[in-house]
């Protein structure tokens, strides 16, 4: 983990997609220009923004609403998934690494820098 830290890795989480972009238009496109893009890919953008010059800008708020057209929802999946405790079992030995590097990347880097 500590190669993340080192390397000055930007993480992105997808259940936290809005600051991830945010985070990425931030370092890509600092003069707003790609604005639309970002935004049309669901960042909520912030009310004043600074730019390279210092001045700021006023941008729009953007309110992201999920998609309700899916049959069953990830913590309804997960939830039937636990009842089968074998299958549960062999799943968190096989993901704990990445449990692991997951839970770093989001609690010590990514929300530390999107404030």
């Amino acid at each position: 983990m500590s190669n993340l830290v080192e390397n000055k890795v930007l993480i992105g989480i997808v259940e936290h997609m809005s600051d991830s972009l945010e985070l990425l238009q931030h370092v890509l496109d600092m003069d707003d220009e790609l604005l639309p893009a970002f935004e049309l890919f669901g960042m909520n953008t912030t009310a004043t923004r600074r730019n390279n010059n210092g001045t700021s800008t006023t941008a729009s708020k953007r309110t992201i609403t999920a998609n309700k057209s899916k049959k069953f929802s990830t913590r309804q999946v997960v939830t039937e998934l636990k009842r089968d405790v074998e299958f549960m079992t062999i799943f968190e030995e096989y993901v704990k690494y990445e449990s692991l590097i997951y839970e770093f990347a989001r609690v010590e880097l990514h929300e530390r820098q999107v404030q």
